[in-house]
């Protein structure tokens, strides 16, 4: 069981998106009301760890998911956030992730 809290950011996707293909073949686009887990401290380089119902655990652009998607609702997070808690996560939800430097106080502070 995770002993320290987890800081993430519950957002939902405000279109569909279409399919679209690529060099290896297909990327599947999530489809409006889509609710995405992002963990803003694992973040490096604007990419940062992300976790969906379908596909999981992942990497996601930290900005270019905040451009495509409006904050969850307590209702839309629900479901996403007991999954993740079934997984032995200790969430702390934010509305966004917060500058770099209350980020490293943080982290130092032994959370994730």
């Amino acid at each position: 069981m995770d002993t320290h809290e987890t800081m993430v950011v519950f957002r939902t996707f405000k279109h569909n998106f279409a399919r679209k293909e690529n060099k290896g073949g297909y990327v599947n686009r999530p489809h409006r009301g889509t609710v995405v887990a992002l963990f803003p401290c694992d973040e490096e380089q604007g990419v940062c760890a992300s976790y969906e119902h379908i596909g999981q655990h992942g990497s996601a652009d930290y900005g270019a998911v905040i451009e495509l998607t409006h904050p969850a609702t307590p209702d839309e997070m629900k479901t996403l956030g007991d999954e993740l808690e079934s997984l032995g996560y200790r969430l702390e939800p934010r509305r966004r992730a917060p500058c770099a430097s209350y980020r490293r106080k943080w982290l130092a502070m032994g959370n994730r």
